[in-house]
């Protein structure tokens, strides 16, 4: 997980900056009330919690790298002390530092330190889920396993693999479009409608495979893609429109199983027993 470069220090946003994440957040926040609808209410929404993320990273950046830190040397905050505590030796300014230059490069260092953010509630978390997640990474580093944290049917994890792979072919869609001489826009656009889905679902698709799949399969099945794409493109017409066609067909094949999939996947997901 290690991205070879530690955390930088949190830099305090001028006083101009904080008053204007602060007004967005509040004109975000009118919209939506005054608005009433759900019109583009998960975008705001995202919205205002990346605006809140930067405003907590400018004001209490600081007490995030000392968490954090306190990570690094080993101390792991206690899950049910609902109060943070005073404790002799944790106060230490080094802890601070400490957490600016970790490289998340260790994943029980990683766990210790994401259960003292949702501990401290480092994201404003519902309360019980935040306690329920950190309670369950204080059991993992005792090499047991709440329920928040079990794996479910290997069936359904199947499941989702397979969705993952069907997923993979609407990217490798776009990308031939793209390459075979289509706007990449209208590439991806062309890709969403035939899915049923937006063009930022298709992008996230996109950004989330490689984790799913494996950076180096999902790259190859890209460039294989775009190889295909391109050498469409050299044949010209009618040739190119001809290898478009085929493509087309299915594009239209491949959504369909999507969508059969997802509707399989939600019904796997329905009958699963309560945790």
């Amino acid at each position: 997980m290690s991205t070879n470069r530690p955390r930088p220090r949190s830099r305090p946003l001028p006083d101009r900056q904080i008053a204007e994440i602060i007004a967005e957040l509040q004109a975000l926040e009118r919209s939506v009330q005054s608005d009433g609808s759900a019109v583009a209410k998960d975008t705001k929404a995202k919205r205002a919690l990346l605006l809140a993320g930067i405003l907590v990273d400018s004001l209490a950046g600081w007490a995030i790298d000392h968490e954090i830190g306190l990570a690094v040397a080993g101390a792991l905050y206690e899950p049910l002390d609902l109060e943070p505590v005073a404790t002799e030796g944790l106060d230490d300014e080094q802890f601070g530092a400490l957490g600016a230059a970790y490289d998340w490069s260790n994943a029980a260092v990683n766990r210790r330190a994401l259960a003292n953010l949702l501990a401290a509630n480092a994201g404003a978390f519902p309360r019980e889920l935040a306690l329920e997640c950190a309670l369950g990474l204080e059991a993992l580093q005792l090499d047991e396993t709440r329920v928040i944290f079990e794996r479910r049917a290997r069936r359904l994890e199947d499941a989702r693999y397979r969705m993952a792979m069907q997923r993979l072919r609407a990217v490798e869609h776009a990308i031939f479009y793209e390459n075979a001489g289509a706007a990449p826009a209208d590439a991806e656009a062309k890709v969403a409608v035939a899915y049923e889905i937006d063009v930022d679902r298709l992008r996230r698709w996109r950004h989330r495979l490689p984790y799913l799949l494996g950076t180096v399969s999902v790259r190859e099945n890209l460039e294989r893609a775009a190889h295909s794409g391109l050498t469409a493109r050299r044949l010209g017409l009618p040739l190119c429109e001809a290898e478009v066609r085929r493509r087309d067909q299915q594009l239209r094949v491949d959504a369909a199983r999507h969508r059969a999939a997802r509707r399989e996947l939600h019904e796997r997901a329905r009958r699963m027993p309560p945790a």
